[in-house]
């Protein structure tokens, strides 16, 4: 005989809704009062958890080395600042992110423009013994063709989350999270007044919605992607504080003064100090000229100048430039 498993979280949240409908289906006022002290922080309980749990399946757990490929100018920036972490409204590939999104739209129609908002930071993942921090693919693709730097870090200073690819790995999220907003039909359905209680309502749910989803879209690529062993570090926007605002920077560029901005986080979990440490080390790439000259200098303003213990290495591959003849 089958033993009977206990209802789930999202069962019960369900259950919950099924037996409240009398509030919801009476008085417009009485409606909206339930809605507003009771399913929202519910709502808000109730993703919450479920996202922790994702982040919890995607946290690196071991002391797995992660490289940070970079252009040199950028590295000299982060030197006496930190390491930054970019806002996924304006990242270098617009697609990032947007497949996990629009599944989600596809499915519950009513969740509207995607607005959640994080800062990442990427970094690739050593996870299988093999050192990526000096190869041919990640120089072409994020090291300036070349003439840029990867940062090592033999352990981070801050929680980062692995990547997962594929179909299976988006399905197992939005099993996590579909249970949830399915319960929600039968709460949308009754604030469908016009009034302007009940669009605040439709509103604060939908955005309680993608502010706990936060930075979790980001964490998820298609196969193709597979052989990147991407982790990243994500602090979802809606979790910093005021003091934690006042690191956020918004610019334009320094060299495109007419051109776009740019928006990122400075966390102090990655200030330079805590990633320059002896147990970083820092590889210059294969086309980077005067290579030696480069490394020299680099060495000494960050061991000389700022204390820090960082070793600079040079690329011991065989490379040549994408825009080279050939």
């Amino acid at each position: 005989m089958n033993k009977q498993q206990p209802p789930s979280d999202n069962d019960r949240f369900r259950e919950w809704i099924d037996d409240n409908r009398d509030y919801l289906s009476a008085s417009n006022d009485l409606a909206h009062a339930f809605a507003r002290s009771f399913v929202i922080p519910r709502l808000q309980a109730r993703l919450v958890a479920e996202c922790d749990r994702i982040y919890d399946f995607h946290r690196v757990t071991d002391d797995t080395r992660a490289t940070h490929y970079t252009s040199i100018s950028t590295l000299v920036r982060m030197v006496g600042s930190h390491l930054r972490l970019y806002d996924t409204f304006h990242l270098n590939d617009p697609m990032e992110g947007k497949r996990f999104v629009e599944a989600l739209q596809r499915k519950h129609a009513w969740l509207g423009e995607a607005r959640s908002h994080a800062y990442i930071a990427s970094f690739v993942l050593s996870d299988d013994g093999r050192d990526r921090s000096d190869k041919l693919t990640f120089w072409r693709t994020y090291g300036s063709d070349g003439k840029g730097c990867s940062v090592t870090l033999k352990r981070m200073p801050t929680p980062v989350y692995r990547v997962r690819y594929g179909e299976g790995a988006f399905e197992d999220a939005h099993c996590r999270i579909d249970p949830v907003l399915a319960a929600l039909e039968p709460v949308l359905e009754m604030l469908n007044d016009d009034s302007q209680e009940a669009r605040w309502l439709r509103h604060s749910l939908v955005t309680t919605i993608w502010r706990a989803l936060g930075g979790i879209p980001y964490l998820y690529k298609d196969d193709a992607y597979t052989d990147e062993h991407e982790c990243r570090v994500v602090v979802p926007a809606h979790t910093l504080s005021r003091e934690d605002q006042r690191n956020i920077v918004i610019e334009p560029y320094p060299t495109k003064p007419n051109g776009k901005w740019r928006h990122y986080y400075k966390d102090d979990a990655l200030a330079a100090e805590k990633i320059f440490d002896s147990d970083c080390t820092i590889v210059l790439g294969p086309a980077v000229r005067y290579r030696d000259n480069v490394a020299y200098c680099l060495e000494r303003m960050l061991r000389d100048g700022q204390g820090y213990g960082a070793n600079v290495v040079v690329s011991t591959i065989p490379y040549r430039s994408q825009n080279e003849h050939e």
